[in-house]
């Protein structure tokens, strides 16, 4: 079984039949590494899960229902009536899902990473979005006003926000995904501005492919977020704080 990006999502999902569920299991029972990288996940899900568990828990706007139920919402059609062959099949009820925390906080568009990226390939994707400094990359353009100003709950922009937290050492740090570079990173905010100590990019795709609307940050992003969080993401109140305060 091929453990990729999209399975490891229905895993940690809680989405796979149990037959790939148990190989998924046996994997990570083999694989150090990959279970490692599960672990990472849950632990940041748990995380942000705390942060933004009263959002999750609010109803969903009854304008924005009516908006969908008016617009494309096709209606079921109906259930045929069991043949003689299919009477003696059992429908078991669907295994629960208990979603990620990408799922639950509409995710952020993502695709297979690749690796972290090099100077070489930064030249030809951020454009005006991170220049190098003496310090390192730092951000700028569109996404250094996005990092200032834009709400991990903000979709509408190329620029997506995925989480906002303080670094041990009491810094905002908050990682993101820039959609027209295919680029990932985390960027922390300093004296100079953001600066952006992880980038990393997704594995390139067809043009109009769609791309998997559920997916992790990847590995690199991570890692980063992981070595770096104090305590819990900062919910949408914190946001707002750090945002008004100028993120200091």
């Amino acid at each position: 079984m091929n453990i990729d990006d999209a399975t490891l999502m229905a895993y940690l999902d809680e989405a796979l039949d149990p037959q790939d569920a148990a190989q998924v299991d046996a994997a990570l029972a083999r694989d150090p590494e990959l279970a490692a990288r599960v672990a990472r996940q849950r632990r940041l899900d748990a995380r942000v899960r705390t942060s933004h568990a009263a959002a999750l828990e609010e109803p969903v706007p009854e304008a924005l229902v009516q908006f969908v139920l008016g617009h494309g919402a096709a209606s079921p059609e109906p259930a045929a009536e069991p043949t003689a062959a299919s009477s003696n099949v059992v429908a078991f009820p669907p295994r629960k899902r208990a979603r990620t925390l990408w799922t639950h906080l509409g995710a952020l568009a993502a695709g297979v990473v690749l690796a972290v990226i090099a100077l070489p390939w930064l030249r030809g994707t951020g454009g005006a979005d991170w220049v190098q400094g003496a310090d390192g990359l730092q951000a700028r353009g569109a996404l250094a006003a996005a990092l200032d100003d834009q709400l991990s709950a903000d979709r509408a922009g190329k620029v997506q926000i995925a989480l906002s937290f303080r670094d041990q050492d009491g810094q905002y740090c908050r990682a993101f995904r820039v959609e027209s570079a295919r680029t990932a990173g985390l960027a922390c905010r300093g004296a100079q501005g953001w600066s952006l100590p992880v980038l990393a990019r997704d594995a390139e795709r067809a043009q109009g492919e769609l791309r998997q609307a559920a997916s992790p940050l990847p590995p690199a992003v991570l890692d980063a977020v992981d070595a770096r969080i104090d305590g819990d993401a900062l919910d949408a109140g914190g946001e707002q704080a750090a945002r008004k305060a100028g993120w200091r």
